[in-house]
């Protein structure tokens, strides 16, 4: 039976994130980022990665477009992961994703995966649940082109 390692991402108090840990750069500690000047609202900011200024993405942003509440953010736990691009359509081979805590891996089988039928926010893929019968965890699935072709353009 085959196994996938995920890389397990929280982006806001309850939600989590999982992508693939090939897709996955790096996972670093979390500095003050450049200020923004990207039409997205969901781009807060931008780093230096490799020589290139690469867009940090805050997915809080794509299920509620206000943001996370500020006074609950606890910027001492964050994470910046690095991640490559699939597509051709972003403007750099690489973004950002800021963690709101310390990702972790996952390697599952095809059994620990169950997909949950729900309404997704549009830049989501899926939902799913996470883990055997003793410890489950929801996480979802982003639509990774779609967002390199409509919010990292």
């Amino acid at each position: 039976m085959s196994t996938i390692n995920l890389l397990l991402i929280p982006f806001q108090r309850q939600g989590i994130i999982a992508l693939p840990k090939t897709l996955v750069e790096y996972v670093l500690p979390y500095a003050l980022p450049l200020p923004s000047d990207y039409q997205d609202p969901a781009l807060v900011a931008a780093i230096i990665y490799k020589n290139e200024k690469i867009p940090v993405l805050d997915v809080a942003y794509l299920f509620n477009p206000k943001g996370v509440d500020k006074s609950e953010d606890e910027v001492s736990m964050h994470r910046i992961v690095i991640v490559s691009c699939i597509t051709d359509k972003a403007h750099s081979s690489s973004y950002a994703i800021i963690a709101r805590g310390a990702p972790r891996i996952l390697e599952i089988d095809e059994e620990g995966m169950e997909e949950i039928n729900d309404t997704l926010p549009p830049m989501m893929h899926n939902k799913i649940s996470l883990g055997h019968d003793y410890y489950r965890q929801i996480a979802y699935i982003p639509n990774v082109e779609k967002i390199e072709s409509e919010i990292l353009i």
